[in-house]
């Protein structure tokens, strides 16, 4: 692990189980918003609403994915915490930071390491016309 005392791991595990917790209740309000349009649909009166409660559908849809993303890294960084390897690069093995880890908790690289990895895999398909 990270050279982190136990007072700065205890902090970032108490931060991330919150932000986990957060995510919970969001996740769980999106699926409580998502049926209520689908009983309702039939009463849209027109396509121009039908379009709108699509949207906010679509919209939530994506939140909630979001948010699910979330959750894998935080309960992912906390079986990192619980096997020892909790704020170690995984690509150079140098302990990242303390600052990386409190400004974002579920940090997988040092931030050299980050830059390197977005420029190589972050810039996705661009169109060939």
């Amino acid at each position: 692990m990270a050279t982190l005392t136990e007072e700065q791991t205890r902090q970032l595990r108490d931060a991330m189980e919150r932000r986990r917790e957060m995510l919970l209740g969001e996740i769980a309000e999106v699926r409580a918003r998502a049926e209520q349009p689908a009983r309702d649909f039939a009463s849209v009166p027109d396509s121009g609403d039908a379009s709108t409660t699509d949207l906010l559908a679509d919209v939530d849809h994506a939140a909630e994915e979001r948010d699910v993303e979330e959750l894998r890294d935080i309960d992912t960084a906390m079986q990192r915490m619980a096997t020892g390897s909790y704020g170690t690069c995984i690509d150079c093995g140098v302990d990242i930071p303390v600052e990386r880890l409190v400004a974002f908790p579920t940090a997988t690289r040092c931030v050299p390491c980050a830059e390197r990895h977005e420029k190589t895999y972050a810039g996705g398909a661009t169109p060939s016309l």
